[in-house]
């Protein structure tokens, strides 16, 4: 919530300086610089902008301090407030709020958006996972899926549920990993121990002996895994014999 709140935040300083900025004579386009510029760096320009307006104040102080007497001398002189000038100020605070207005909005449905992501999903899961929060995990990872159909995501998916002893759907979204062609070399494991536990020997044994025959038990030294898949298909094997 702290980026949406920054944003936000800067939307309206950068409609202070647009308003302040069109208020001391800027032309639009100068105006509209200020203003995004300090949406786009907040703690650089909003600053900049506050020490020039500071310095302009006293400059113009200095100046109308010479003209006291003259304007106090005239008061029958001062103009009088016409309907042009009243539709002169409400320009002035309807274009910096319909400019907040259009930013706000903007920036809201960005954030929506991205909240909403698969990246987004994909990094709350992560933090979970990492928080100890596996059904929020899981949350997380399912919505991901509902959004795209990744096979990465489906085997992250598989080794989550496979923590909390959900073997059925965790073979189903192993099941679905393989099929994505998902890389990792220790799917075939995974998807082999979750056919074992719900029962499907035939196919555990199958699916144990391609991974043996991978590159990644090929590889020296020789992963655990690799030695709890040959343990897995020598025991099975010799209840069949029997």
């Amino acid at each position: 919530m702290l980026r949406p709140a920054a944003f936000f935040v800067a939307a309206i300083a950068s409609a202070i300086a647009l308003a302040g900025t069109r208020k001391r004579g800027f032309r639009m386009g100068w105006a509209l610089v200020w203003a995004l510029s300090t949406l786009a760096a907040l703690p650089v320009i909003f600053p900049a902008y506050l020490i020039y307006c500071l310095f302009l104040s006293k400059a113009r102080a200095s100046v109308s301090s010479a003209s006291n007497e003259l304007a106090a001398s005239s008061v029958l002189n001062e103009p009088v407030l016409t309907a042009q000038n009243r539709r002169t100020i409400g320009f002035r605070f309807l274009l910096p709020l319909t400019y907040l207005l259009v930013v706000c909005t903007a920036g809201a449905i960005f954030f929506y958006r991205n909240w909403h992501s698969v990246d987004s999903h994909l990094a709350r899961a992560n933090t979970a996972r990492l928080m100890s929060k596996p059904e929020q995990t899981i949350a997380e990872y399912r919505q991901a899926l509902a959004i795209e159909d990744n096979p990465h995501s489906h085997n992250l998916l598989g080794m989550e549920l496979v923590q909390l002893g959900r073997w059925q759907e965790a073979l189903v979204e192993f099941q679905a990993a393989e099929k994505g062609r998902e890389p990792d070399p220790v799917l075939p494991y995974n998807l082999g121990a979750s056919l074992e536990v719900t029962g499907q020997m035939a196919e555990a044994d199958a699916v144990f002996y391609t991974f043996l025959e991978s590159s990644f038990c090929a590889a020296l030294p020789i992963d655990s895994k690799c030695v709890d898949a040959k343990r897995r298909v020598t025991s099975q094997r010799e209840k069949a014999s029997r």
